[in-house]
């Protein structure tokens, strides 16, 4: 097997892995409920879904995981089936979050101030840190 699709593989399943854990630790359900189920308009809070800054679990490493997790999952299958499109999807995948991620963040810190702000300047967005941010210096 060449060494591109070992990597493949690796991405692949890493992907699962770490996706798996950060939505164990945000809550099934308000990944899977919360897109469906509340419109724009209509927020998670009138429908009763918990709302919590999530920093715990691969939240302590990089701030997006799962989208981290998606990239990786759209690059590894392009390595095991050297598919050029599919590294056309990741590109595009990238822009994407590039438009998104502002409006995101921004409700984030509407939502919870200054834990927020002390999250992201500890957390990086994309590239995960090598050792885990502790939960005391996320409070000080």
């Amino acid at each position: 097997m060449a060494s591109l699709q070992v990597l493949g593989w690796v991405l692949f399943v890493g992907a699962v892995v770490a996706g798996t854990w950060a939505v164990a630790k945000m809550g099934w359900a308000r990944l899977l409920l919360a897109g469906a189920l509340f419109p724009p308009e209509i927020g998670a809070e009138e429908k009763g879904v918990p709302q919590r800054l999530v920093v715990e679990g691969p939240y302590r490493y990089v701030r997006n995981p799962l989208y981290d997790g998606d990239l990786c999952l759209i690059v590894g299958a392009a390595l095991l089936t050297r598919s050029w499109a599919l590294l056309l999807v990741a590109a595009l995948y990238l822009a994407q979050l590039a438009l998104q991620l502002p409006f995101e963040e921004r409700e984030l810190r509407e939502r919870f101030g200054v834990s927020y702000r002390r999250y992201c300047e500890l957390v990086p967005r994309f590239v995960p840190r090598r050792r885990p941010v502790r939960q005391r210096d996320l409070h000080t």
